[in-house]
């Protein structure tokens, strides 16, 4: 590339101490010569800031401060971001190599009509060991599904500035924000689904994929509702899953955990409506 287009990277972070300073090493360490790399932390107490302040000098921006949530220190960091490129990388996940940013930058202008780029993803373990690939079928990525399944895996997405200018993250949302975000981006600007290998997205018990149970239930609820609808098919699903796991939790003594092994069932319809884990199946 003769000229190298500036890339906004926005990490919101809150007692992510074991993972963080993998994300920033990911970050700092790639051969792009035009990052603009912004940490918001949530006012973290279990040693993150004093990481922060280990490579403050290649930061265009941090801030420690309680906040409303992830998506909350998302859009502090979209404020902040001058970037022709946009994205996001959360705190206890990494890019798969040190050239990622380069090539993702060479994408845009090779496709001026496209304004989102979504690359591929791999899962990893706490330890950061390749667990596997995560599949989707290109298809898959665009607007008539994106609204089913959640299809675009957020550290492989990138996106031009004049989309986020357009959109911010939903703070009420606290496990699918990124879908919702997805979905209405998806609906106004041209996606191309790329096969370059972009992140690891890190799996640990902590991780939002793997926990939230009834409320991220919940939610994957609201996103059916918003995009389409109480009479379709997929809410009454959710709603019915939702409804088991609260009958389940209310149950007395011996009685609790009996309906288990129906909602391992159903957790795994939901998974398959939806690309969202609410519980390990």
């Amino acid at each position: 590339m003769t000229q190298y287009p500036k890339i906004s990277i926005v990490t919101p972070s809150f007692n992510q101490a074991r993972y963080l300073e993998a994300t920033i090493l990911s970050v700092i360490n790639q051969d792009y010569p035009n990052i603009e790399y912004i940490i918001i932390d949530g006012g973290s107490t279990d040693g993150s800031v004093e990481i922060i302040k280990k490579y403050e000098k290649r930061l265009k921006y941090w801030v420690s401060e309680p906040d409303k949530g992830q998506a909350d220190a998302i859009n502090k960091g979209f404020q902040n971001a001058t970037g022709e490129i946009v994205t996001w990388i959360n705190s206890d996940d990494i890019y798969a190599d040190n050239s990622v940013l380069s090539k993702v930058a060479g994408i845009f202008p090779d496709n001026p009509d496209k304004d989102i780029i979504s690359g591929r993803c791999v899962n990893i373990s706490h330890d950061g060991k390749l667990i596997g690939p995560i599949k989707m079928d290109k298809k898959h990525i665009s607007e008539k599904y994106i609204k089913y399944r959640a299809t675009l895996i957020q550290p492989g997405v990138f996106f031009r500035r004049s989309v986020m200018e357009k959109n911010i993250l939903d703070i009420s949302l606290h496990y699918t924000f990124d879908w919702d975000f997805f979905i209405r981006d998806v609906k106004k600007n041209n996606i191309l689904p790329v096969d370059l290998l972009v992140a690891g997205y890190r799996r640990h018990e902590k991780s939002k994929t793997l926990s939230g149970r009834l409320d991220r239930a919940e939610e994957i609820k609201e996103i059916a509702k918003r995009y389409l609808g109480i009479s379709s098919w997929q809410y009454k699903v959710l709603s019915l899953f939702c409804r088991l796991y609260e009958i389940d939790s209310a149950l007395p003594g011996i009685f609790k955990n009996r309906l288990t092994p129906i909602i391992k069932l159903a957790s795994a319809a939901v998974y398959f409506l939806s690309f969202k884990r609410i519980i390990r199946v």
